[in-house]
């Protein structure tokens, strides 16, 4: 977002109309840690995750220096990262590193995603160049086992002559197949050089999934005990436990019921972050922006048609 006042009140207006759940950001203006639904880095602010509505939950937060993560809806590990084009080589090995340890902290088989402005060019991503950063990012994704979201080759930054890819979308195998419709939102004003990425994130339905949307609770103040086990007794007085043998696939699922029926007994639910309508925001401002859509998309292909 190029720490930009404009991009972030385009970003809040766009989370409004488009009814965004999460944003990954890289490099926004002042936002704030635990506000208005925002986590950040414990660094200068540099990677930030915004998730608004009641559609997802959060916990878990994790912060470092130069990236966030969190994990939405008690399965997806989702991680914000922002490094900045002037350390050295070392210093983004360090960073890849502290990343690598975090993943590896994870269990087996859990579901990440990975996005934000590495500011590392390799061809692997879509980009036309590499840079010195160009292997130690490709050692870090084979590694892991991750795979490169990032489709086309669009470029992501277009600050400089005929752009770059280095806002990379990373995921792991278990969630890849999930995630379609990724784009670079090249021909949309969004008042910054690097172009906003869309994706959305779909996973099979089962009988036995908990369909409650859940929001989350708010622990701040501890569980009390009693009430939980009070909770689990009127859960299992609604949801009777199966007897005999039963696949594992249908005890989680009443694992799952059985606890977030405690919780909600037990918890206050924690405060829900809907974003509203921007106060600043006109018929006349968006009529512009269309406006400068439209000349931006006359501009983009300029040079294609020409050569």
């Amino acid at each position: 977002m190029n720490h930009c006042w404009q991009a972030k009140n385009l970003l809040d207006q766009a989370v409004v109309q488009e009814k965004i759940d999460v944003v990954i950001a890289s490099d926004p203006q002042e936002i704030k840690h635990n506000s208005g639904g925002w986590v950040t880095d414990s660094g200068a602010g540099g990677s930030a995750i915004g998730v608004f509505g009641n559609a997802v939950s959060v916990a878990g937060i994790f912060q470092d220096v130069e990236f966030v993560a969190t994990r939405l809806n008690s399965n997806i590990h989702i991680v914000s990262c922002y490094v900045s084009p002037r350390p050295a080589i070392a210093h983004f090995q360090a960073f890849l590193q502290r990343l690598e340890n975090y993943i590896h902290g994870l269990q087996a088989k859990t579901k990440v995603l990975i996005a934000g402005n590495f500011n590392a060019r390799a061809v692997a991503s879509g980009d036309r160049e590499t840079n010195d950063k160009n292997s130690e990012l490709t050692a870090f994704v084979d590694s892991l086992g991750l795979i490169i979201v990032n489709t086309g080759a669009e470029p992501t930054f277009t600050g400089r002559g005929a752009g770059s890819v280095i806002n990379i979308t990373l995921a792991s195998e278990s969630l890849a197949g999930n995630i379609h419709d990724w784009e670079v939102l090249s021909e949309s004003y969004n008042g910054s050089d690097h172009d906003s990425i869309n994706f959305q994130t779909g996973q099979p339905q089962t009988s036995q999934t908990v369909t409650r949307p859940s929001i989350g609770w708010n622990t701040a103040a501890g569980i009390d005990p009693d009430a939980f086990r009070t909770g689990l007794l009127l859960a299992r007085w609604m949801h009777p436990t199966t007897v005999g043998f039963i696949h594992p696939d249908t005890v989680t699922a009443e694992f799952e019921f059985l606890t977030t029926k405690a919780a909600d007994f037990a918890l206050p639910a924690k405060a829900v972050f809907t974003k509203i309508a921007v106060d600043w925001w006109t018929a006349e401002i968006s009529e512009l922006r269309k406006k400068c859509n439209s000349t931006r998309r006359i501009i983009r292909r300029a040079p294609r048609q020409a050569g």
